[in-house]
């Protein structure tokens, strides 16, 4: 590959790799509002249960307080499915997350490594021009590398 595919191959990696990591952090926010909200449904319950008898006369006589736990029961229900829901997804993103992070690393090498081939080369060139142009001496005191006298100003 040319190296400027490599440099193209590496933030396209990186873009994907930003993106599935976006994913996670949506899906992470989404568990973590799910969790309070169950903590918040079971503080309610306990609230609940710790109230006097005398305040719950009234709703007893009326049954209200069996539709309240019946719908604690549905809510908390709905609520760890869709924890259920999200935490499979979750895990979907997180091997998603994985497989672009190890291509983006691997993009990165292949990059640097080209890089790094790129500025030897570089540096090799150089070198090879510094020589053309300052020819060495071939050992002959008083003579050029071509063999002639050196002229004395």
């Amino acid at each position: 590959m040319t190296r400027e595919a490599l440099e193209d191959l590496a933030r396209l990696t990186a873009v994907i790799r930003d993106a599935e990591a976006a994913r996670m952090r949506r899906l992470t926010d989404e568990e973590a509002r799910i969790r309070a909200d169950l903590a918040a449904l079971d503080a309610d319950r306990r609230d609940a249960g710790a109230l006097p008898a005398a305040a719950l006369a009234v709703p007893r006589s009326v049954g209200a307080d069996m539709l309240w736990q019946a719908w604690m029961g549905r809510a908390r229900k709905d609520l760890q499915m869709r924890l259920a829901r999200v935490l499979a997804r979750k895990g979907a993103a997180l091997r998603g997350l994985q497989i672009a992070h190890g291509r983006c690393e691997a993009a990165r090498s292949l990059r640097d490594r080209a890089r790094t081939k790129h500025a030897r080369r570089r540096a090799g060139s150089q070198a090879a021009l510094e020589q053309s142009l300052f020819p060495l001496t071939s050992g002959k005191a008083g003579a050029h590398s071509c063999g002639c006298p050196k002229r004395r100003d």
